[in-house]
C-alpha cells in the first residue's frame, strides 16, 4: 500500500501537489500518524519540524520494520543558507529510507537520491476549454529576487502577465486566458519546478522554461521551449505570435505528463524500484 503523509501545517505552495495525490486516489494520513509497523510505503513532503515525531517513533521502534518512509524533496538545493546537498541527504537518511527528487540534474548532485518523475493528471485543469486570450503569459510563482528582475524586464517590454493567484476558479480562468506558461527559477540552479510543470501539462499550455540542465522526460523544442534568462523575452515574443506552435507544444506536454505518464503511474513505478 502507498500512503501520502501530510504535514499538519498547510503550505500553500504544495496545494497542487496534494490535489494530484487526491486526483490519483492515494490514501493519506498525517506525518504523526505514520505507522512504522504497517506494510506500506509512506511518502511525505515538505519536511518541517513535524518530522521529529517520526524520529522519536524510530528511536522507540528499534530493529527492522515492514514500512518504508520516503521524503519527496521538491525544494531547491541552493536557497540561502542551505547546506550542501550531500549534507541534506545524509541528514534525511537518518529518518527516511529514501529521498526522491524530480529533476535528474538534482539527483546527480547526490546519487543516493532516487529520481522520480512528478507527472500530472488531467483533472488539475478545473475546466479544460481555453478562453479568449487576455494575457501573453502566466507564471503562477512567488515573485522575488531574480524572478522579479526577469518578470520586470518582460513587462517593460510590453508583454502582458496574468496575476499570480492560488488554486481555485480565479486561477483557472487566468490560466485559460493565457497564451504561455512561463517557468523561471527562484535561484540560479538550472533545476525544474515540477509542480508548476505538472499544472501546465494539465491545462495543455505551452511551456517556456528558463534553462533546465536535464529536463527528462521532456524534450526541448518538442514538449517545451528552453531558454536562458536573457533569451526569455525574444522566445516569449516568438511563441505568443505563433498560435499553431503553442497548440502543438501544449498537446505534447499534456501527452508526456498526463497520458504516457501520470502522477499515479510514476509513483507506483518508483515504489516498485525501491522495493526491488
Amino acid at each position: 500500500m502507498i500512503v501520502f503523509a501530510r504535514t499538519r501545517w498547510p503550505y500553500d505552495s504544495y496545494a497542487d501537489f496534494w490535489r494530484l495525490v487526491e486526483l490519483s486516489e492515494f490514501p493519506t494520513c498525517y506525518v504523526d500518524e505514520i505507522n512504522l509497523n504497517a506494510d506500506a510505503v509512506f511518502i511525505t513532503t515538505p519536511v518541517n519540524g513535524e518530522v521529529e515525531v517520526l524520529r522519536q517513533k524510530l528511536e522507540h521502534h528499534g530493529g527492522p520494520k515492514p514500512s518504508r518512509v520516503v521524503w519527496w524533496n521538491l525544494e531547491r538545493p541552493d536557497a540561502a543558507n542551505m547546506p550542501p546537498v550531500t549534507t541534506i541527504v545524509s541528514d534525511a537518511l537518518t529518518v527516511f529510507d529514501t529521498v526522491w527528487v524530480s529533476d535528474r540534474y538534482y539527483r546527480s548532485l547526490d546519487e543516493r537520491q532516487q529520481y522520480v518523475t512528478l507527472a500530472s493528471h488531467p483533472g488539475m485543469a478545473l475546466v479544460p476549454t481555453p478562453l479568449t486570450k487576455q494575457h501573453d503569459f502566466a507564471h503562477m510563482s512567488y515573485v522575488f529576487g531574480r524572478r522579479e528582475q526577469i518578470l520586470g524586464t518582460l513587462k517593460r517590454a510590453g508583454l502582458r502577465a496574468a496575476p499570480a493567484v492560488g488554486p481555485g476558479p480565479g486561477r483557472d480562468q487566468l490560466l485559460r486566458e493565457s497564451r504561455v506558461m512561463l517557468n523561471t527559477h527562484q535561484t540560479p540552479a538550472p533545476i525544474g519546478e515540477p509542480i508548476r510543470i505538472a499544472l501546465t501539462a494539465a491545462y495543455q499550455l505551452p511551456l517556456l522554461s528558463e534553462h533546465l540542465r536535464d529536463p527528462y522526460p521532456l524534450v526541448p523544442g518538442m514538449d517545451y521551449v528552453d531558454a536562458s534568462a536573457e533569451e526569455l523575452e525574444p522566445a516569449l515574443r516568438d511563441l505568443v505570435r505563433d498560435e499553431y506552435r503553442c497548440g502543438v507544444l501544449g498537446q505534447n506536454l499534456h501527452r508526456a505528463l498526463c497520458v504516457e505518464r501520470t502522477f499515479r503511474s510514476e509513483v507506483e513505478a518508483a515504489v516498485k524500484v525501491m522495493r526491488s
